[in-house]
């Protein structure tokens, strides 16, 4: 292929390649910020909110994808030579510049806000179950969520260990490549050595979807009912509602459908609203006798 193909074809697979990995990053900010601070961001959820994390995501993207065609880096035959990639082993120091901001920039941050973000979450998950459990206690209602506090944490803390693993299983090998192709041994920078990270960053635009959609239980349902092939490994779970009342204190829980946070079933939101009448609880009737017309009977005193 010619110069400007091979640049044409860098530029999209750059651009395409950097959305994949800030569309990540964008999740984990909107679950992050979701769940861990729920109360200021529902004012500001909405479609507005959406697009504007959409066109960041796009103009972040650009700005690192668009340098090679002017000058700074470069876009060079990678691998096989069949395809088009930045260019890792010219050691020039407008080059080298290029790749230490991109691996800053474009790997490190986004790892380090991801990593940042689900931890978050999950301690957002566990310390709302301990409150959870704690107002059970209180209240003298045992049944709620009863079995289900270490279920959530676990599931939500496996979600997020996945996310973050394919996330460094995608990149890494890349990144590594890239530095040793810069500032270590290149000799050991082979055709396979160049081709088979760059094969694992472009499988992730395949399998991050399936990650991210079945880990959602609507998504699972819709599958399951359009497509119930495609989910013999994964049926979705029969939703069994549960009303939690205590005796007389008029305790009832709204589940949130603000949007979906993995490992909390239905729920994004970790106000999985506990919802209090404001009367106080009224002491419970004395029983009534079946039979009202009878008397009960006395002992006559010995």
């Amino acid at each position: 292929m010619g110069k400007a193909a091979c640049e044409l074809y860098g530029l999209a697979g750059g651009i395409f390649g950097l959305m994949s990995i800030n569309t990540m990053t964008m999740i984990a900010i909107d679950r992050f910020l979701v769940i861990a601070r729920p109360i200021s961001v529902m004012r500001k959820m909405g479609h507005k909110r959406a697009f504007f994390m959409i066109m960041l995501i796009w103009v972040w993207s650009l700005l690192w994808a668009t340098p090679p065609i002017f000058g700074w880096g470069a876009y060079v035959p990678e691998g096989f030579l069949t395809s088009c990639s930045y260019d890792y082993l010219t050691r020039t120091d407008h080059n080298r510049s290029f790749i230490i901001c991109m691996y800053s920039f474009d790997f490190v941050l986004p790892v380090s806000i991801i990593f940042y973000c689900y931890t978050k979450i999950v301690k957002a998950v566990a310390d709302h179950e301990k409150e959870m459990h704690n107002m059970a206690k209180r209240l003298n209602a045992k049944d709620i969520r009863q079995g289900d506090d270490q279920r959530t944490e676990l599931k939500t803390a496996k979600i997020a260990f996945i996310t973050i693993m394919l996330f460094l299983l995608s990149w890494t090998p890349y990144a590594v490549v890239a530095l040793i192709g810069e500032f270590g041994p290149a000799q050991y920078v082979t055709p396979y050595a160049a081709e088979i990270p760059v094969m694992f960053a472009k499988a992730s635009a395949m399998y991050n979807p399936i990650v991210y959609s079945l880990s959602h239980p609507k998504f699972r349902a819709v599958l399951n009912e359009k497509f119930p092939w495609l989910m013999i490994c994964c049926k979705p779970k029969k939703k069994v509602r549960r009303d939690t009342t205590t005796r007389g204190d008029g305790l009832s829980r709204a589940d949130s459908n603000t949007s979906y946070v993995p490992g909390m079933s239905e729920v994004s939101n970790i106000s999985d609203v506990i919802e209090m009448t404001e009367e106080p609880p009224k002491p419970a009737a004395p029983a009534v006798p079946k039979n009202p017309t009878a008397t009960p009977s006395v002992a006559a005193p010995r």
